[in-house]
């Protein structure tokens, strides 16, 4: 469940249903910090974030804060490019 990794900005919803949310600000954060949160917890992907820092920072900013901001910074971290490839 989003809530018991995260503030529960989605309530009853899975990880996985997050990342199907489509829409845009809450959202498209939602997507983002899912995705980045799988990133920072897989070895095989240089991630610059901690799972913990993902984490701190989504927290920090739900409710009300800069959604916009932290969604184009971590899109940018999740858009580096795939090791995995």
């Amino acid at each position: 469940m989003f809530g018991t990794v995260f503030d529960n900005a989605f309530p009853g919803q899975t990880l996985l249903d997050v990342l199907g949310n489509g829409g845009g600000e809450l959202d498209a954060l939602g997507r983002h910090v899912v995705a980045a949160v799988l990133n920072a917890a897989s070895s095989d992907v240089g991630y610059p974030w901690s799972v913990g820092q993902v984490i701190s920072a989504f927290n920090g900013v739900y409710p009300g804060g800069d959604y916009e901001g932290l969604k184009n910074t971590l899109a940018r971290m999740n858009e580096q490019g795939c090791p995995l490839n």
